[in-house]
Parts: structure tokens; sequence; C-alpha cells
């Protein structure tokens, strides 16, 4: 499901997404990390436990607790200290995510627009932009891709080169359309009847 996700958002809106998606949790800026750094703050790895598995939770907590008294030790070194548990909580975060993990990104980095967008929804409680968004570029790319297979069909029956230019297109078309499904037709509104379809 995690490949199809994936997959949906590359035909969307290009490979950058993903990069952003996945980069997003890497940042100094993102949200893992600053529930990393409230956690230390109120001394509770309760708040950050959420973004690790289940079976990694002693190891955050413990981490916490040598966080904390690493720096009441050397108060002079708290930045480090800090940067070492953060970076412990991102790197089991992505385990999780089954992504390499390649270290905190320091310094902001360039979030697009459709990551900010999301987050922006969920403070506001509200996801009708998000959904238009896609909604839109799903559509037009759609369009774009029926588009191209009624003109290769319209000149399908000229050659046999002609005709394999369709069935490229159509099988593109159709693996596209079965691959933003997720296979789930049945449980989209609309495709909710059984269709046999050959192809």
């Amino acid at each position: 499901m995690k490949l199809a996700k994936i997959f949906i958002l590359t035909l969307l809106f290009g490979s950058s997404i993903v990069f952003f998606v996945f980069a997003h949790c890497d940042t100094i800026n993102g949200p893992v990390v600053n529930d990393a750094k409230q956690a230390l703050e109120r001394a509770n790895a309760d708040i950050v436990l959420k973004w690790v598995r289940e079976q990694d939770e002693e190891k955050i907590k413990k981490a916490l607790n040598e966080t904390l008294e690493k720096r009441k030790q050397q108060p002079e070194n708290k930045d480090n200290i800090d940067m070492n548990f953060y970076e412990e909580v991102v790197e089991l975060h992505r385990a999780g995510e089954g992504v390499e993990y390649t270290g905190i990104k320091s310094g902001r980095i360039e979030v697009s627009s459709v990551i900010e967008t999301a987050d922006e929804a969920i403070v506001k409680g509200d996801a009708n932009t998000l959904t238009n968004i896609f909604a839109q570029n799903l559509k037009n790319d759609i369009q774009r891709r029926f588009d191209k297979v009624m003109e290769k069909k319209k000149d399908m029956d000229k050659s046999i080169a002609a005709g394999r230019e369709y069935v490229a297109a159509y099988v593109e078309f159709m693996h596209y359309i079965e691959g933003i499904s997720g296979g789930q037709d049945n449980k989209i509104q609309g495709f909710d009847k059984e269709i046999n379809h050959k192809h």
C-alpha cells in the first residue's frame, strides 16, 4: 500500500514530491524533531512516541532519560546532546517507514507547496483546499492520458505500427488507472459494481 501511495504521488506531482514527503520528517524544523524538542523540554517521552514503532518505545524512553542526565552534567554542550537525541528519534522513525536514514537536514529546507498545504489542512481542520488540488491534478492527468489513447485510436487501423502505438498508449493508460485505484475499484465510490474487464 505504501508503494501505491508513492506511485500515485509521483504520477500526480512528479518525482520531486516523493522526496519532499519523506524528507519532510528529516528536517530540523519538521514535525518529528519538533515533538522530540517538546519531549525533552517537558521530560515526557510520550510526546514523541507516536512517531516510532511500539517495539522502539523503550529505546526512546531510555535515550530521553540519558539525554536529560547529560544535560545536567554538561550544560555547555546542551545543543549537541539534544541533537543526538533528535537523531535517534528520526532514525527510528525512518526505520519504521522502511526508508533509509541519511541524517537530519540542518537549516531550513524548502518544503513543497503540497506538503505545506497538507500541514495547513491539519492545523485548520479543513481538507477542502488539499482535496481540490489533488482532484484537479488527477482530473487533468487522466484527461491527458485519455486524450493520447483516443488520438492513437483514430489511426490504429492504418498500419501495424500505428496499431502498436495505440496498444502502447492503451496499456499505459490502463496501468495508470490501475495504479491510482490501488486495485480497490470496488471500494471507490462510483465503482461499486463488479465489472468483468479483460485486456
